[in-house]
């Protein structure tokens, strides 16, 4: 009987349960009372001093919300641990902010600003926290059904890998011969690791095919690296420390550190449990990344000196200054959705369109350097792009669908955490880092990277796949979800 009840609490964590619909009717009622006054206050006391202790309860209740929602679920610590580390990458950012507005130009108002970005990010992680509580209630029949024909060969898995990694190595020598894009051996690496007209008029196609073999290298080296380091081929370490030098070539610290991530997170799932020594390497990690903004000195031009190395450091989460800073340039106007564009998958990195409303070229003109490859332009958070748009309508907005993507994600989780295999736990490790990482700190400039992710995984899981009669699907399906 025991035995029973253990699995009826598993399936019903995984699979999910049946609506309440008295209490979602009711938790729906209290959300939206506390969201409307939540965002009334946004808008009446963004920029005022309430704004410093009351941006930090919002976001300590958003993580508690999620915490709670979470309980006696045991595949979404993840969802938990996210929510709690962006709670505390809000508050870091607003002392950070106040710590290195000497690598920015801003005006007199910049501390009002840090405090309205600060509550408008708080804001939009409480609406998300909100979203993520209704959204876990329902079924996941998607993610089951999903999950259930997701049978992949691990070999076949690892060759492609090769490939792709290969094609990604190629496509980054041919913009460095072609191009002549080598930031590493220039005088201001952080000035040249940006393509821009200044290097070459085709610097749109070359951007775009240097991204294109990025992704691939984001998708391929992970599964190398865990065939090296896990299942120790030799001939993985080769093709290993080669995809390696490609994105350090490159100076992309993103691709680096999702990399990374994306593996350590795969080799805890695979064997589940997450190794004291991963969070020392991660910790590292980070530590690495912080340094690595002492590149921006002498992309300044700045006197080496405690200040300015203080400066660049706090640069490294730049998202609740960055997101003042624009505030503070465009004041009460709105974009009205132009940033969104990004969102259409045909117009990529070498549309006109997107060069003129993209994410990256709207802050870089707001801050005076359009047309220069000095930036790649400014991180804003999901929720900060939704307010520059709509306003307060759009913490909403974005809060509500970033809060559901993470429910999905959570659904996903259970089911492919479940399984405890390669291919599922590379898959769960992906999606989390492209949703609670990529979109949620660069929003809609991130969906090209994530949608050309997806892609390329789909066609490897499609191809890697291990082919199942139908009818053995329906049963293991139908014997899992009645155990």
């Amino acid at each position: 009987m025991s035995g029973d009840l253990s699995r009826i609490r598993l399936n019903a964590e995984i699979y999910g349960s049946v609506v309440d619909n008295a209490d979602l009717s009711l938790r729906l009622s209290a959300y939206a009372a506390i969201v409307f006054v939540v965002l009334l206050l946004l808008v009446l006391l963004g920029q005022t001093l309430f704004s410093i202790f009351w941006a930090p309860a919002l976001a300590g209740t958003a993580a508690f919300v999620v915490w709670r929602s979470n309980r006696g679920r045991r595949y979404s610590k993840l969802i938990t641990l996210f929510f709690a580390l962006a709670a505390a990458h809000a508050i870091f950012g607003y002392w950070a902010a106040s710590n290195s507005t000497a690598v920015i130009w801003i005006g007199s108002n910049a501390e009002q600003m840090f405090r309205q970005s600060l509550l408008v990010i708080a804001t939009t992680l409480l609406i998300a926290a909100f979203s993520y509580d209704i959204a876990i209630r329902f079924p996941a029949k998607k993610a089951q059904r999903f999950c259930s024909r997701l049978q992949i060969s691990e070999q076949r898995l690892i060759v492609l890998a090769r490939i792709l990694l290969v094609l990604g190595c190629l496509l980054e020598v041919y913009v460095i011969v072609a191009a002549g894009f080598m930031p590493v051996l220039t005088s201001d690496p952080g000035v040249s690791r940006y393509l821009g007209p200044d290097l070459t008029d085709k610097y749109k196609i070359y951007e775009w095919l240097l991204y294109l073999g990025l992704d691939f290298l984001g998708c391929s080296l992970p599964i190398v690296l865990f065939s090296a380091l896990v299942r120790r081929r030799n001939l993985d370490r080769i093709f290993a420390i080669a995809g390696i030098v490609g994105v350090l070539l490159s100076l992309r610290r993103s691709y680096l550190i999702s990399l990374i991530a994306v593996l350590l997170l795969t080799i805890g799932f695979v064997k589940g449990k997450f190794p004291r020594r991963y969070a020392v390497y991660l910790a590292l990690l980070v530590l690495a990344y912080f340094s690595s903004q002492l590149i921006l000195l002498n992309s300044l031009g700045q006197r080496m000196d405690e200040r300015a190395a203080t400066s660049a450091a706090l640069s490294g989460l730049p998202e609740v200054r960055d997101l003042g800073w624009v505030m503070s340039l465009v004041g009460e106007k709105r974009l009205y959705g132009a940033t969104f564009v990004s969102l259409v998958p045909l117009l990529g990195r070498v549309s006109d369109v997107k060069s003129e409303y993209g994410l990256v070229e709207t802050t870089t003109q707001l801050i005076g350097l359009e047309g220069m490859a000095m930036t790649g332009g400014l991180r804003l958070t999901v929720g900060g792009e939704g307010f520059l748009n709509f306003g307060a309508l759009g913490c909403l907005i974005m809060g509500a669908i970033f809060g559901g993507l993470c429910g999905f994600l959570s659904h996903l989780n259970a089911v492919l955490l479940k399984k405890r295999d390669f291919a599922s736990s590379f898959l769960a490790a992906s999606l989390f880092l492209w949703i609670c990482f990529w979109i949620y700190l660069a929003g809609t400039e991130a969906t090209g990277a994530v949608r050309n992710g997806l892609i390329i995984l789909a066609a490897m899981f499609y191809v890697a796949r291990v082919r199942v009669p139908a009818r053995q699907l329906a049963g293991d399906f139908s014997a899992e979800f009645s155990s």
